[in-house]
């Protein structure tokens, strides 16, 4: 078992403990995170001023360094969940 293979085991258990089934999972492409992450970029640029100082500025601040310096480390995990 890989590690996300080993990650994604965790979280589906923790699903079932909490009374969710999941009948799977998807992880986003290079592709998909771009089509998120462009225009988020320039939506923020437009908006900074603003928002200076805020929480959402700095937590969107951090996620745009993620995506920008993770080198394709970075994505987001898809779950589809539903309660039994």
């Amino acid at each position: 078992m890989n590690d996300h293979d080993h990650y994604m085991a965790i979280f589906l258990e923790i699903f079932s403990v909490l009374d969710y089934w999941g009948p799977g999972s998807e992880q986003t492409t290079r592709q998909a995170l771009a089509c998120l992450h462009q225009p988020l970029e320039a939506r923020l640029l437009k908006l900074e001023g603003q928002i200076e100082g805020t929480r959402v500025l700095d937590d969107l601040r951090r996620e745009l360094r993620a995506y920008h310096e993770g080198n394709g480390q970075f994505g987001y995990e898809m779950f589809v969940l539903a309660r039994r």
